[in-house]
């Protein structure tokens, strides 16, 4: 929590609440203190929880802070000022669940050394919720079609920025973690190969390596004229890189396909 401003078990942090302390209230705090070299960082969160009549059924008034040396921060200052590497069992999912889960990770591990893609990653998110809302209206006749052409810039930009982000990500994932892998099991081959998703056809397999964000960029906005009924009719954008995945490969196979649990940990 204290490197990501979140719970990693839990999306409702009202769970995180004893029920003793919902039934009478009070003060919960979780307190960490980094050091390197000559600096220290302190982290803290802290949790108020006002009793009501009906807190049994988690209702109860709930208020989070968070503090950097003692000083408030919002949760995009919050992130990156105490770095960890953290595993748990569910973390298998990275290997054998969905692309977001995937996702997901990238953005963790990227967020807390780059304070600067969480805020694009926020950005990102907002841009697709309104085109999406976009899309539904122009689908029930509400809105007009020329209305997505800012939203598709926008689409674009936040994008290009997100996606660049992860490819230089990936790229020293495949610098560090590759070799590291190979000495600790004796010469298996890991492969991590990244897989944006800024074409008109999922298929197709683009590499980004030699391209920066404004190359991203328009590659993103050249597809979207072509799948612009095919959204329309959806309700929703099908590109960008909230449909991005990074495929995992053990000796050439897939892991999630071939790989052992022992292999996948």
């Amino acid at each position: 929590m204290l490197a990501i401003a979140k719970s990693p078990r839990s999306s409702n942090e009202r769970e995180l609440v004893n029920w003793s302390v919902a039934e009478t209230g009070g003060h919960m705090q979780i307190l960490g203190v980094g050091r390197n070299a000559d600096s220290t960082v302190q982290a803290q969160i802290d949790f108020d929880i006002t009793a009501t009549e009906s807190s049994k059924n988690s209702t109860h008034a709930f208020r989070k802070g968070l503090r950097v040396n003692g000083i408030k921060r919002s949760a995009i200052d919050f992130v990156g000022n105490l770095n960890i590497v953290f595993f748990e069992a569910e973390d298998l999912e990275i290997i054998y669940g969905s692309p977001g889960r995937r996702r997901r990770y990238l953005d963790i591990l990227i967020s807390q050394s780059n304070p600067a893609y969480l805020k694009s990653l926020q950005r990102y998110r907002q841009v697709v919720n309104q085109r999406n809302q976009l899309l539904r209206q122009i689908r029930d006749g509400i809105s007009e079609e020329s209305e997505l052409v800012f939203w598709d810039e926008r689409l674009a930009y936040e994008g290009a920025l997100i996606t660049d982000s992860r490819r230089r990500s990936v790229d020293g994932l495949n610098q560090h973690a590759v070799p590291a892998h190979q000495d600790l099991t004796n010469g298996d081959k890991l492969e991590l190969e990244y897989q944006p998703r800024i074409t008109a056809s999922s298929k197709d397999k683009v590499n980004i390596g030699n391209m920066n964000a404004e190359m991203i960029e328009k590659k993103i906005a050249t597809a979207l004229p072509s799948l612009q009924r095919r959204e329309i009719a959806q309700g929703i954008t099908v590109i960008g890189p909230h449909r991005d995945d990074l495929e995992i490969r053990l000796n050439g196979n897939r892991a999630d396909d071939f790989a052992s649990r022992g292999q996948c940990r």
